[in-house]
C-alpha cells in the first residue's frame, strides 16, 4: 500500500492534464508574444474552418478538439506563411473545450483517414507547432508522398506529445514514414507518443529531420510498424544537423528478418532505451543503459492491443531519470511518472497500486 506522501504526490500530479495545453503553448514561445486566438471544434468541418482561419489571422493560434471520432473525407490542412505558432490539441471532454476538461486518459480525439486520405498536413515555416492528445489513424498517402498520419513541413520548434498513431500507410516509390514525417529546425520535444501498426515503403513509423538545435526524444513506444525496404528502419529514423537526446524509448518489433528498428544519421546521445535492432551504418553516439529485450507488455486479451508493462518487465524503473526537455509528470494514460522513484521505459508507466481513477488496490 502507498505511503501518505505517495498519495499526496499522486493528487498533485493528477491535475497535470488540465494545464498541459497552455504549458505546451508556453514551451513553443506562443504565449505572451502576440495576440492569441483559441478555437473549439466539434466536427471535421469545424476543425478545417479553424485551421483555415488560423492561417492568416496574425495571431498565435490554439485549436482544441473535443473527444470523439472524426471521419475525414479530405486531409485537414494548414498552410501558412505567418511567423506565428499553432497548437492543435484533442481529448477535451466538454462542448466548450474548457481548459480544465483536457482528459488524456479518456477515449481521445480520433482523426480517422478512413484508409483513404492523410489525416493532417501542416506547412508552417518559421513558426512553432504542437500536437497534443490526438489519435491519428487509418491515414493513407500514395504516389511517394510521406506521412499518412501527419506531415509537418517546416516548424521552428515542434512539440509532439501524448499522441497515438496507428494503421497509417504510405505507398509509392521512396515514400517515407508510414505514420509521421516532420521537417524542422531549432528545437524538438517528442515525448509520450505511441506508434503501432503503421506501414511505409522506406520507414514504417516516424521520420524526424531537423536542421539544427537540440531535440528531446523520450518515453515513446514505437512497436509493430512495418517497412517494405529492409535497408531502412521499421520504427524510427532521426536525421539532420540536430543534436538528438534519446532516452527511455521502446523501439521494438518493427523489423522483418534482416531489417532494423532504429536508425540515426545525426549527432545523438542515447540513455536508457529498449531498441531491438539498430540499422547498420547509423551514426555512433554516446550510449548507456541501452537494452535490447522483449518489453513484456501486459496481455489485455484476445484482439486487444495494450502497451502497459506487465509484472516483471525489465523496463520497469530502467529509464533515464535525468531527462531533458519539458518535465512531464504523467504518462500517456494519465498515470504519474516516476512511480516508485524512477521512470520506466516507454509511453506507459507501470503502476499496480493505483487505478486510473485514483483508487488504491488492497
Amino acid at each position: 500500500m502507498k505511503t501518505q506522501e505517495s498519495k499526496r504526490r499522486y493528487c498533485r500530479q493528477s491535475a497535470g492534464p488540465r494545464l498541459l495545453a497552455a504549458f505546451f503553448m508556453l514551451a513553443l514561445g506562443c504565449a505572451g508574444t502576440a495576440a492569441a486566438a483559441t478555437f473549439c471544434a466539434h466536427s471535421a468541418a469545424e476543425i478545417q474552418t479553424a485551421l483555415t482561419a488560423a492561417q492568416a489571422n496574425g495571431e498565435e493560434d490554439e485549436i482544441r478538439i473535443t473527444t470523439g471520432n472524426y471521419p475525414l473525407a479530405a486531409t485537414l490542412t494548414y498552410n501558412s506563411s505567418e511567423a506565428f505558432g499553432i497548437a492543435i490539441s484533442g481529448s477535451y471532454d466538454d462542448a466548450q473545450c474548457a481548459q480544465s476538461s483536457l482528459n488524456l486518459a479518456g477515449a481521445g480525439t480520433i482523426l480517422d483517414g478512413q484508409h483513404a486520405v492523410r489525416a493532417l498536413f501542416i506547412s508552417s515555416p518559421n513558426a512553432g507547432v504542437s500536437l497534443l492528445g490526438l489519435t491519428l489513424s487509418g491515414g493513407r498517402s500514395s504516389n511517394g508522398s510521406a506521412g499518412a498520419g501527419a506531415v509537418i513541413a517546416g516548424c521552428l520548434g515542434c512539440v509532439i506529445a501524448y499522441n497515438r498513431f496507428s494503421a497509417n500507410r504510405v505507398t509509392g516509390t521512396d515514400a517515407l514514414a508510414g505514420a509521421l514525417l516532420i521537417n524542422g529546425t531549432t528545437s524538438l520535444e517528442f515525448s509520450n507518443n505511441l506508434f503501432f501498426g503503421n506501414h511505409g515503403v522506406k520507414v514504417g513509423g516516424v521520420v524526424l529531420n531537423f536542421g539544427n538545435g537540440t531535440g528531446i526524444v523520450k518515453n515513446n513506444t514505437i512497436v509493430a510498424n512495418i517497412t517494405d525496404t529492409l535497408a531502412d528502419p521499421g520504427g524510427l529514423f532521426l536525421e539532420g544537423g540536430m543534436q538528438y537526446q534519446v532516452s527511455s524509448n521502446i523501439v521494438w518489433n518493427n523489423a522483418a528478418a534482416g531489417g532494423s528498428d532504429f536508425r540515426v544519421a545525426a549527432t545523438n546521445t542515447r540513455i536508457g532505451n529498449d531498441i531491438g535492432i539498430v540499422t547498420p551504418g547509423s551514426t555512433a553516439g554516446t550510449v548507456s543503459k541501452e537494452l535490447s529485450v522483449d518489453p513484456k507488455f501486459f496481455d489485455c486479451g484476445f484482439l486487444c492491443f495494450g502497451f502497459d508493462l506487465d509484472d516483471g518487465s525489465p523496463l520497469i524503473n530502467a529509464g533515464n531519470d535525468a531527462q531533458g526537455g519539458i518535465q512531464l509528470l504523467l504518462d500517456l494514460a494519465g498515470k504519474p511518472r516516476y512511480f516508485a522513484g524512477h521512470v520506466d521505459i516507454g509511453a506507459f508507466e507501470y503502476n499496480d497500486t493505483i487505478f486510473d481513477n485514483g483508487f488504491e488496490t488492497l
